[in-house]
């Protein structure tokens, strides 16, 4: 999936990004289809200098193999092991802590 977005992002804008800039790419899409009624901004985190192998024609046709259209749904997972490498993408719950939880953590983690 990131290497089918990282080489639409180069085909429709003419950027140069890697497969994780292609990945964040397709999600901001997926929102977008979503809640078209807000901008959608993302931040492309690679440049496609160290995957340059993307550009070649044999990767490009074995990225466009599959069909570049979003899924309608995110494949929901629990942990990176239920992550198929078949499917198109997933997504899983943050569960993000604030800094304070982070802290609180790594203190209790140095008094043990």
């Amino acid at each position: 999936m990131g290497n089918r977005g990282a080489l639409a992002l180069h085909a429709r804008h003419g950027l140069f990004c890697g497969p994780t800039s292609g990945a964040a790419y397709w999600v901001a899409q997926y929102l977008a289809s979503q809640r078209g009624d807000h901008p959608r901004v993302f931040i492309a985190p690679d440049t496609g200098y160290r995957y340059q192998t993307l550009y070649q024609d044999e990767w490009r046709a074995l990225a466009t193999e599959t069909p570049a259209k979003l899924p309608s749904v995110p494949s929901p997972v629990q942990s990176v092991e239920e992550v198929r490498a078949d499917s198109q993408w997933s997504c899983i719950e943050w569960q993000k802590k604030t800094l304070v939880q982070q802290v609180s953590m790594a203190a209790e983690e140095c008094n043990r």
